[in-house]
């Protein structure tokens, strides 16, 4: 049988066994190791997503992104290829 946090005693039995309650708290958890994770490689959540959607859809989403952000090209895309680098 697992340990229960002082908080997780608190809780009604019924609800502390829900599925979907400890599919929350599942996910929860899954997202603060993602971010422990992520700020170990010194990425946010953010620059992750970025990195992602370049992965994805490579140049293409690049050169769709690059027109809609002209004005910001010059100072976003040195910043993405960094984040490239690192990923």
């Amino acid at each position: 049988m697992t340990s229960m946090s002082a908080s997780e005693t608190l809780l009604p039995g019924a609800l502390r066994g829900r599925l979907s309650f400890v599919l929350a708290r599942l996910g929860g958890l899954a997202r603060l190791e993602c971010a422990d994770q992520l700020a170990a490689a010194g990425l946010s959540q953010h620059q992750h997503a970025i990195l992602c959607c370049l992965d994805e859809y490579g140049l293409p989403v690049r050169r769709t992104s690059r027109c809609a952000s002209a004005s910001t090209a010059a100072t976003s895309w040195p910043s993405i290829d960094g984040l490239q680098a690192k990923g």
